[in-house]
Order: C-alpha cells, then sequence, then structure tokens
C-alpha cells in the first residue's frame, strides 16, 4: 500500500514499493529512511548511503528499496521550499542530511500530522524563509500558473502585457529560475492531469483535459519530469489532499 499526501507544491509518499534505474527529473527529490537501516541512492553513478538524502533538479539517480518501508517526496523546484532547497544546495547536486529517526503510522497519519512531519524534516535544513529577489515579470508568470485550470496557457498574451516576445519571456525565465519554461509548464500541465486523476477521473481523461495527446503522452511526461509512473502510484494507494506548507 501506497500513502500519498498531494498539493501544489510537495508530494509526499510512504511506500516500500518503488524501485527505480537509472533516470533525472525535473522536480527534487528526497529520500528518507523509516528506519535505522540507511537507504542505497545511486547518484551520478556513486553509490550513496544514507538516512536522509536529497537529489536535485535534472540529476541522474537510482533507488531500489528493497521492500523496506520509505518516504520519498518530490519537491516543485519553484515553490518557496524548492527555492529554498535549492539556494541551501548552492548548486551541488546532492545532500546528505544527518540520520534521524522518524517514527509514524501511515494508516491513521493525519493531515496535521503530515505536516508536523514535514517541518520536522525541512526545518532544520530550511535556516531562513526568505526567498531570494526574482524578477517581476518571472514572478508574475509564476503566480499565473499557481491559479491556471491548465485549460489554455496565454504565454503570448502575458509576455506581451509585460512588453516581452516569448523568446525573450522564455529566455528570462531560464536567467532567472535556471529551468526551461517549456519544461515547467509541462510540469504544471502533469500536476493538475494528476490532480484530476486523484479525484477520481480516468488517466486518459484527466491527460486529455489538460492538454496532453494521450495517456501515453502525459505518462512519459510524467516519468520525464516527476520520476513518476501515473498507473503505478494510483495502484493499490491511499490518498490524502494536504494544504501547502
Amino acid at each position: 500500500m501506497n500513502h500519498v499526501f498531494w498539493n501544489s507544491e510537495l508530494i509526499g509518499v510512504f511506500t516500500n514499493q518503488f524501485d527505480s534505474k537509472n533516470h533525472s527529473h525535473l522536480m527534487m527529490q528526497f529520500f528518507i529512511a523509516m528506519d535505522e537501516e540507511p537507504l542505497t541512492v545511486i547518484i551520478d553513478n556513486v553509490e550513496i548511503k544514507s538516512n536522509c538524502v536529497l537529489v536535485n533538479s535534472d540529476t541522474t539517480h537510482a533507488f531500489s528499496s528493497n521492500n523496506t518501508w520509505h518516504f520519498s517526496l518530490l519537491i516543485d523546484p519553484l515553490s518557496v521550499t524548492g527555492i529554498l532547497l535549492r539556494q541551501s544546495l548552492a548548486g551541488a547536486r546532492y545532500g546528505i542530511y544527518p540520520s534521524k529517526s522518524y517514527i509514524f503510522d501511515p494508516n491513521t497519519m493525519s493531515e496535521k500530522n503530515y505536516q508536523d512531519f514535514i517541518h520536522n524534516l525541512l526545518d532544520p535544513i530550511i535556516e531562513s524563509r526568505d526567498c531570494p529577489l526574482i524578477d517581476s515579470r518571472i514572478g508574475g508568470l509564476l503566480d499565473m500558473l499557481s491559479n491556471c485550470i491548465c485549460d489554455t496557457h496565454e504565454l503570448n498574451a502575458y509576455a506581451q502585457s509585460v512588453s516581452l516576445s516569448q523568446s525573450r519571456l522564455s529566455h528570462l525565465f531560464k536567467q532567472e529560475t535556471g529551468l526551461s519554461l517549456k519544461s515547467y509548464i509541462l510540469l504544471h500541465q502533469t500536476k493538475i492531469a494528476f490532480m484530476r486523476i486523484l479525484e477520481g477521473q480516468s488517466i486518459t481523461a484527466s491527460a486529455l483535459e489538460v492538454g496532453f495527446d494521450s495517456s501515453a503522452h502525459f505518462a512519459a511526461t510524467a516519468q520525464r519530469l516527476m520520476g513518476i509512473s501515473a498507473s503505478q502510484s494510483t495502484k493499490d494507494s491511499r490518498f490524502l489532499k494536504v494544504k501547502p506548507l
């Protein structure tokens, strides 16, 4: 059984099932051991054993749970949490953090228990909640995407409203965030599709509604940008939608 806690910024999964071969994706990812036995994560072909590892965006890694319970946290790299974690990594491909014992019962974990768990994980790592300054035009674009229901993206209209061409806006986005605007919009669409799947819609209907050509296109994008399989993550899973931090 997978226990999935979902919001627009963070996707947390308590599981003993997920394994992965070498891959990379746009979202950052924590791997947390749930007992004293360290996890093995292979990053850029280097084997790392630790109870707490953070993998940065677009970093090649592989993982095997060996059927032991662990916690995985996917993080939007341009959420407040993602920006602050990227700042703490200071360009490093990954971070290793002190071992800590986590006691949990995913079958009975409430939203408050989960929020407390996340704060206990992140607060020692994120020393400040002050985000670095970002160009106001990119900040406005991120707000637009945050409030978008994903039926359409009027990037051209937004670019014109800030007196930029779409190509200049894409260049500025890359310059300010270090990420591709095209990839980030695809990530946004993917997250909206997952939200609709978790609300009970089929994978195909959810994918088509947010603009993917097919369920196969959505599945490939989810794997590339989030590192998760739509079918695997929804099979034998319990879901709880939670508020952002």
